[in-house]
């Protein structure tokens, strides 16, 4: 058994400066031929770290919230990209076995 990357999360996000969103879009261009840059970005957000400092998942601590949304999203997107994967690795079988 060994550890795969699954890909780049960006987390803490600020989209307000032009340099962060230009910095961003220089990681897809730079690596995202190389590793999947996920789509999903992980806001910085004050409930993130309170949440942290009381112990508590996000989750637990504010559900609503755009961490807690961009999570949810990250997981779709994991378990999308595992969906792909599988059946490229399904497909590759096929070949191999007709063979």
């Amino acid at each position: 058994m060994y550890l795969s990357i699954e890909g780049v999360l960006v987390t803490m996000m600020n989209n307000r400066p032009n340099f962060t969103k230009d910095l961003v879009a220089q990681l897809r261009e730079s690596y995202g031929g190389i590793f999947k840059v996920f789509e999903t970005e992980i806001p910085t957000s004050i409930r993130m770290t309170e949440s942290s400092a009381r112990g508590k998942s996000i989750f637990a601590f504010d559900p609503k919230g755009k961490v807690a949304a961009a999570y949810e999203k990250l997981t779709q997107e994991v378990i999308e990209n595992d969906r792909e994967r599988q059946e490229v690795q399904c497909e590759l079988r096929s070949v191999q076995t007709a063979r």
